[in-house]
Formats: C-alpha cells, structure tokens, sequence
C-alpha cells in the first residue's frame, strides 16, 4: 500500500473519532439543573428559593418554610402542574439573585419584574399577587406623610439591598442605607427603634406591618403607604426550566386563583410564629 494511501486511511479514522467526541459532548446535559430532570429534559421536581417576606414567606421554628405564597405555590399550584415543589430558604435577597445559578434553584418564590430581571429570568404573564411599597417611622417622627411633594433631603432610609424602589423615593433626597441579610427589614426595623435612621423602606406595607408585630414591645410605629403603583409579583423561574413548565404553571395558577383569593391564605400567616 503506497504511503499516501495510508495517510488517507488515518486521517479518516480521525476525522470519525473527532465527529464521536463532539457528539458526546452536546449530548451530555450541562451541569446545572441536571439531577431531577426527566423524560425529555423535563424536571421531575422544581427547587424554589425564598428570601424572608411575612406573611408571604417565612420560616416556623421547625425550620420548615411556610407563608402564604408558599402555600399558593406548594399547597395548590404544584398539585395541578403534577410536579413537586420544594421551597428553600430564606436567602438574603440580594444573594437569591446573584448566587442563583450556584445555589441550584429553578426558580424564586416571589419577584418584581423588571427589565433587568427579565434578562435573568423567564416571567410568567399573570402575577401572583400585588404589594403596595410604604415607609416605617417612629410614631414620634417629623416624617408625618408621603406625597407627591415630600422631601426626605438627609434624612436616612434602611433599605433591603437590591430591592426595587420607586423613584419618588430615589428622588426624595434621602439617604438611602441598604441592609443585607436573612431578614433585612426587621435589622432596619432595628435601626429605626435604635435611632440608627429615621424610616424604614419595603416594597410591601403588609411585610412591614407583620414584621413590626413579631418585635417584642416595639414602639409605636407607622405605615406611610408611598404614592407609587400597586408592585406586581410573580414566581419566575430559570432559564433553563422548559416552556411547558412555566406554561403549566400560568394555567395552574390562573385555575387556582378563580376558586381562591391570595387574601384570604396571606390572612392565615398573620401573626404566625416566626424563627
């Protein structure tokens, strides 16, 4: 056999060698959300990751999560989807959303949507509910009211890092002092009783009114609801999660919500011990 021949030969079992190798790597699932996956790359459990909003979202001194957003979604929801949900957490809202990836989750329990969000994650088109973003002050505070004319020039807001604000507060004159942890709300709450700053901001007047009960002999406190639309929310879901899972998950919730209110589960977690 002539020498050029051979080479043929060779190069040709390479070629088919290289063409296997590369089959098998665009065949192997990626490493993220691969245990639980199904049939058909379909997940046979959702992992679902909270950060500490009461009523909606909290832990019982068992350490099972609990809330009415969680019982939406664990109780009623998933039972129609025919998958099995589990809710973790709480996580620091501000990590929930950077470590989402490194955390293994499909999906956050409650979210505002935002364009910037919209690029991280897949939103379905109906909210699950709505929140009405307020200000916490001491009962004895100057800050009396918030209009469309009030200005807070100097005056320091506890924050939750990486919440969404309206902008008649990013325009307020404020300053603004974002908190981070398990429970950023009730550490501003802290900060506001302690004298550490003079208002206390959160996307939602309920969480703010539940967290300021669960404080042992707490001052008297007010609600200021700020002049800014009702904030939407939504459980959003990963890239990753196919299609039809977030579809199953509209028509669920839309079956779930014609024969409930959320009201009346969030009613259920008022005052409900807390760890």
């Amino acid at each position: 056999m002539r020498p050029s021949s051979s080479f043929r030969q060779i190069g040709a079992l390479l070629c088919r060698v290289i063409l296997v190798v590369v089959c098998l790597c665009f065949s192997v699932p990626s490493a993220a959300h691969a245990s639980g996956q199904g049939s058909q790359n379909t997940p046979t459990q959702l992992r679902v990751g909270f950060f500490l909003a009461p009523p909606h979202a909290y832990t019982l001194p068992s350490g099972q999560s609990a809330g009415a957003a969680v019982d939406l979604l664990v109780g009623h929801i998933a039972p129609l989807m025919g998958i099995p949900v589990e809710v973790v957490g709480p996580y620091p809202f501000a990590r929930l959303l950077h470590d989402f990836d490194a955390r293994k989750l499909d999906g956050i329990l409650m979210l505002s949507r935002t364009p910037e969000r919209e690029l991280l994650f897949t939103f379905p088109k109906t909210p699950f509910h709505s929140m009405s973003p307020s200000l916490a002050v001491l009962d004895a505070s100057s800050i009396t009211e918030f209009t469309q004319e009030t200005r807070l020039e100097g005056k320091r807001v506890g924050t939750i890092l990486g919440a969404w604000m309206p902008k008649i507060l990013l325009t307020s004159g404020a300053r603004l002092d974002p908190t981070v942890g398990d429970s950023s709300t009730a550490l501003n709450l802290q900060k506001l009783i302690g004298g550490r700053v003079e208002a206390v901001y959160a996307p939602d007047g309920a969480t703010l009114k539940e967290m300021i009960r669960r404080i042992p002999h707490a001052p008297a406190i007010r609600i200021l609801p700020i002049p800014a639309p009702r904030l939407a929310v939504y459980t959003v879901f990963a890239r990753q999660v196919p299609a039809d899972i977030v579809l199953r998950y509209e028509q669920a919730l839309q079956t779930v919500l014609s024969t409930i209110s959320y009201k009346s589960l969030e009613q259920q977690h008022l005052l409900a011990p807390v760890r």
